[in-house]
């Protein structure tokens, strides 16, 4: 990252091969901000923020709610979409591929990824049932006014939440 660097936008594309093929096959695609805690300014990644997404806005804008921000010293993950083939949808590739953007995530020193449950950003139909797809990946609820937001630690046994 260059010095400065406010807002990263990183776009996953899930892609597996079925048995005797060599020819990929997309079965979703992740879109997600990382937020360099050390390198930027906080209110100045909130105002940022603001000309991109409502659920980045709104996340990030509550992460001072949710934790010290002075205490983290990696990257903050914001989840802004996580969509599935609706071919592939029910056959579990949706948390295979959340794992497997988990475990590059933690590479890259991200210490909390956050997300929002509101259904035009995370690109579920049943918003209803968001909450526990989440818990079930190792999610919390933190609630505010408005649409809650769930997070999840990697790094950092100093973050108090």
């Amino acid at each position: 990252m260059e010095e400065g660097t406010s807002l990263i936008n990183v776009l996953a594309q899930g892609i597996v091969y079925e048995d005797g093929t060599e020819e990929p096959i997309q079965i979703g695609e992740a879109c997600l901000h990382l937020f360099n805690t050390q390198k930027s300014s906080y209110i100045e990644v909130c105002g940022e923020a603001d000309c991109l997404s409502k659920s980045l806005s709104y996340s990030l804008r509550n992460l001072d709610r949710l934790c010290d921000i002075n205490k983290l010293s990696g990257l903050i993950a914001i989840f802004h979409s996580l969509k599935i083939d609706a071919s592939w949808s029910g056959k579990g590739v949706g948390q295979v591929f959340y794992k497997k953007i988990e475990e590059q995530l933690v590479l890259l020193n991200v210490e909390m990824i956050l997300l929002t449950t509101c259904e035009d950003e995370i690109g579920k139909d049943n918003t209803s049932d968001l909450p526990v797809y989440f818990k079930n990946l190792g999610f919390y609820p933190f609630q505010q006014s408005g649409e809650p937001i769930m997070y999840k630690k990697l790094l950092n046994p100093y973050i108090k939440i």
